[in-house]
């Protein structure tokens, strides 16, 4: 592994984004498709083999763009539902979580979100890449029809020739497609590991959330805050009018005393 396939699989992590090939790696279908074509027999027997072998894996490359096509589509579905709900996650989760104290874990909680929604954007992206519309190669009359005169062996040579022109192609579009399904696949494993982040962030942000007791003691503790909801104090009222004198006890006589103890 050397440096820049570490980089790119780092990228991964983020936002998924295809190595590019190196110049010996564009260059090796061409020269593999020249080495082919060179190494053509001349006879009409294994000339007929070798056309009937590549029109057997033509058909096998076309049976992969299925496969591929189907599991791009599966994707594209799915990320679009996982889309909607991680939104809704998003500002669900982000308006419930407003009575954390901790500013940092708010921040927090947000950018775990805005990354569940790259990821699925991600997905999305390289399923609708992988599923937009390219240029296939196809055969044309000519190539399965001999011109007026043309012999045997030439024309199945000339026809062998196309085959493998169409087999290089098709190979090399599918493995574009490919590409993109694997990037889709990494956004889709991002996500998971984001959501698994987020489940557990919202499940800590909760347990430490204050009850209603220690949001009161708080308030009180605040003097600032607990001023400013009571709002501002009117201007006091007149003094009303003063009340009446409280009357004295009577004192007691020895005689009153007397007849407490005896009722005692």
């Amino acid at each position: 592994m050397n440096w820049q396939h570490a980089v790119y699989s780092f990228m991964d992590c983020f936002f998924p984004v295809a190595e590019p090939l190196s110049k010996e790696e564009h260059e090796k279908p061409q020269k593999k498709l020249q080495e082919l074509k060179a190494g053509l027999p001349l006879n009409e027997q294994p000339l007929n083999e070798y056309c009937l072998a590549a029109q057997s894996l033509l058909d096998k490359e076309h049976e992969r763009k299925q496969g591929i096509d189907t599991r791009l589509t599966s994707i594209l579905g799915m990320s679009s539902i996982a889309g909607t709900v991680g939104i809704a996650g998003l500002f669900l989760g982000t308006g419930g979580l407003c009575h954390i104290q901790s500013r940092s874990l708010r921040w927090l909680v947000t950018a775990v979100g805005c990354y569940l929604i790259l990821q699925i954007c991600a997905a999305m992206l390289n399923a609708v890449r992988g599923l937009s519309r390219r240029g296939y190669l196809y055969f044309s009359l000519l190539d399965l029809l001999p011109t007026l005169g043309e012999p045997r062996a030439a024309f199945l040579r000339r026809k062998a020739e196309s085959v493998l022109e169409v087999l290089s192609d098709h190979e090399l579009q599918n493995n574009e497609k490919l590409t993109q399904l694997a990037r889709a696949h990494c956004a889709l494993r991002n996500f998971l590991c984001g959501l698994l982040v987020f489940t557990v962030i919202g499940a800590v942000s909760m347990f430490r959330a204050g009850t209603g007791d220690e949001l009161v003691d708080r308030l009180k503790k605040n003097h600032d805050l607990y001023e400013l909801l009571r709002g501002p104090q009117g201007i006091a009222g007149p003094k009303g009018d003063p009340g009446l004198p409280t009357a004295a006890p009577l004192p007691c006589t020895p005689l009153q005393r007397q007849k407490g103890n005896t009722q005692n």
